[in-house]
């Protein structure tokens, strides 16, 4: 997220985000949470608004172009 994004829709959870259409935000807060439930209705949403399909989050992930590595991140910054 950019930082008016982040001002925005910084306290959201990943569901709120995905009702409003941010399903590549929502993912990626679900998957740094390890919020299981919420990657799972993510998907349902895409997969309800999109008609994709796809079987399970990493699908989403692929499709979406996220890259889990929240271990290596050592540094953020606002854009």
């Amino acid at each position: 997220m950019d930082k008016q994004a982040m001002f925005r829709y910084g306290k959201k959870s990943p569901r709120e985000l995905a009702d409003l259409g941010l399903y590549k935000s929502a993912l990626a807060a679900a998957l740094f949470d390890g919020d299981r439930e919420g990657q799972a209705y993510v998907l349902d949403r895409f997969n309800e608004k999109s008609g994709a399909g796809l079987a399970d989050a990493n699908g989403l992930v692929r499709v979406l172009g996220i890259i889990p590595s929240w271990d290596e991140i050592s540094t953020v910054r606002y854009v």
